[in-house]
């Protein structure tokens, strides 16, 4: 059932300078307005009606299946981690082994001197 409050405020209308001012305008006295004259207003504290439902976002089915390609995701994210880490570590030392050292040699070919007469030219 719906059920309205009501409530009542009330202020003198009109006030002395609208009196003086309506009251030539309207040819009426400025006793009879303040005696006779009424605002009338009615305020609606809720306009809106709202119902409120909850829907299922998604079935067990749904969810079941979301769950399973997570899992399935990052178990096979795990095991692809796990595997590129073995690869590092055993390529790592044979890189290590299998290189041969050398050492870095520079063949230098001597300079001819130049002539006290060239270099004062």
């Amino acid at each position: 059932m719906t059920s309205y409050s009501t409530s009542l405020s009330f202020a003198g209308f009109p006030n002395k300078h609208t009196r003086e001012y309506l009251s030539p305008l309207l040819g009426m006295e400025p006793s009879y307005m303040g005696d006779n004259g009424v605002v009338f207003s009615v305020f609606y504290e809720k306009l809106n009606y709202q119902k409120i439902r909850q829907l299922k976002a998604m079935e067990e089915g749904q969810l079941a299946s979301n769950i399973g390609g997570m899992m399935g995701l990052f178990l096979g994210a795990s095991v692809l981690s796990l595997l590129e880490v073995c690869e590092y570590l055993l390529k790592r030392p044979l890189g290590f082994l299998g290189r041969t050292r050398h050492a870095k040699v520079v063949h230098v070919q001597p300079q001819e001197p130049k002539s006290a007469t060239a270099l004062h030219k």
